[in-house]
């Protein structure tokens, strides 16, 4: 193993398992959060907040460490197999968002509040990717002239 990719692993796993670290010893403080609270709202939403900071720190420095095909590579596959996983998906949500799983299994709840769940849960993904693209491709512009 080269040690390129053992610091391009080092830093993932460095990246990955401290977010979870930085999740879960406030949670041990605070506790699992629950409807209501707005301490634990507030601790455990600066907290995901300080995980996704970091761990976005260290996958950028595991890129880093790619050399130029491997960075091609890894951008395309995020940009088209994200893209295309996310399409390949929309049949799934209709099918689980229209009541495909009481359908399936009657004792699983369906209804208004549990589709709009469900919609909020879906969408809140596909339009932050569409955002993060956005600034994205503004960055570059800008930067690149």
């Amino acid at each position: 193993m080269s040690s390129r990719f053992l610091s391009r692993w080092g830093y993932v796993g460095v990246g990955a398992f401290g977010a979870l670290a930085i999740v879960l010893v406030p949670m041990s403080f605070v506790g699992i959060p629950v409807y209501g609270n707005p301490l634990r709202l507030v601790v455990m939403s600066l907290a995901a907040t300080l995980a996704m900071a970091w761990n976005v720190a260290f996958q950028a420095r595991a890129f880093r460490t790619l050399d130029e095909f491997a960075q091609n590579a890894s951008k395309f596959a995020w940009y088209w197999g994200g893209s295309i996983g996310l399409a390949a998906s929309l049949p799934i949500f209709a099918f689980v968002a229209w009541g495909g799983l009481h359908w399936l299994a009657p004792s699983i709840p369906a209804g208004t509040n549990i589709l709009r769940a469900l919609m909020v849960g879906y969408l809140l993904p596909v339009f932050a990717q569409l955002a993060g693209y956005l600034i994205a491709w503004v960055y570059w512009q800008v930067s690149k002239r």
